[in-house]
Parts: structure tokens; sequence; C-alpha cells
């Protein structure tokens, strides 16, 4: 039997609104891709920064995902496969995405070293949907706040980065 379901972390229209609100939400001025992916997961999955293991230099930033965590609501009526495989299914949807917003000179993106850096483009937003996307912002503040400032503050690469501490990507390979 076929089941036939919507994800929101499969559909590249809304990544891109994801990736939008990431990126506006954050003060810092180029993120590196690694970053918006890890983010946007957790954008979609709230539920499993319980998973993430928060480090000691960003202060009380464990304790206030425990708190968002234990107010979100529990959702039983989909058994879903685990983070890493979530994860990796929606690589491609997230290039997409990426792909689409630089095509319209939303968001630009470049490499430095060895990592890929995302900023701002020199495309405004339209107006209609930068508003929708504030509004969006304004509605997940608390959530947004431990995705687009504290976790900016995490180095992505290597032990104790980003992706080593949400177990979603492979660190040890990384060149740091």
């Amino acid at each position: 039997m076929l089941n036939i379901s919507y994800s929101a972390a499969y559909d590249p229209y809304h990544t891109a609104f994801r990736f939008l609100m990431l990126l506006r939400a954050s003060s810092k001025e180029q993120k590196t891709y690694d970053w918006l992916r890890i983010s946007d997961f957790y954008l979609c999955f709230p539920k499993r920064l319980s998973e993430f293991s928060a480090p000691r230099k960003v202060p009380g930033l464990k304790g206030r995902i425990s708190r968002l965590v234990r107010s979100l609501p529990d959702v039983h009526y989909a058994s879903l496969p685990e983070s890493r495989i979530i994860f990796e299914r929606m690589t491609i949807i997230q290039d997409t995405a990426l792909s689409a917003l630089s095509k319209k000179d939303m968001v630009s993106y470049s490499l430095s070293g060895n990592q890929r850096m995302v900023a701002h483009g020199i495309q405004e937003v339209p107006e209609p949907l930068l508003s929708e996307v504030d509004s969006a912002i304004a509605k997940n503040q608390p959530l947004l706040e431990i995705l687009a400032e504290d976790f900016v503050e995490i180095e992505v690469l290597g032990p104790g980065g980003l992706k080593d501490r949400s177990g979603l990507e492979e660190y040890q390979y990384d060149t740091v």
C-alpha cells in the first residue's frame, strides 16, 4: 500500500522560504551552507533538538533548548526515520532551494576555504514574500533565536562542531 503525505522538509518552495527566514533572522553577514542546512532541519523538526548536544561556550543554550522542546506539542500521527536519514533525504531539496534563490539573486553563495558560504543576495526579496517571512520569524522567535543566533556561534567543522553535536553529518574527515 502506498501512502501519500506532505512534508515541508521535502518541498523546495517551503525550503526556500525557511532559508530566507534563517538568513533574515541571523545578524551575521555570511553563514556556512552547512549551518543553513542543519538549522533548516531543526526548523522542520524542532522536537529533534532534544538530540542536540549543546556546547558550554554558549551559555544557557541547553536550558533554552529543553524549555523549547518541552513546550512543543507531541505529534504521534506519523513515525519518522532517524534524524540522519531524514537529513540526508533533505539534501537534494535544500540544494534545489539554494539554487533557485541564487538564480533570483536573493542569496549568494561562494567558496571560502573548504566551506560554502551563504549570504543575502543583491536582489531584494519582494515585499509580499518579505512580509510573510517576517511574520513567520515572529511566530517562531524562540526557535529562531537558537538556530539563527546561537548555532551561528558554534563552529561547524571538526570535533565539537555543529556537525558533530547534531549527529546529522560526518565530521571526522573535515579539513579544519
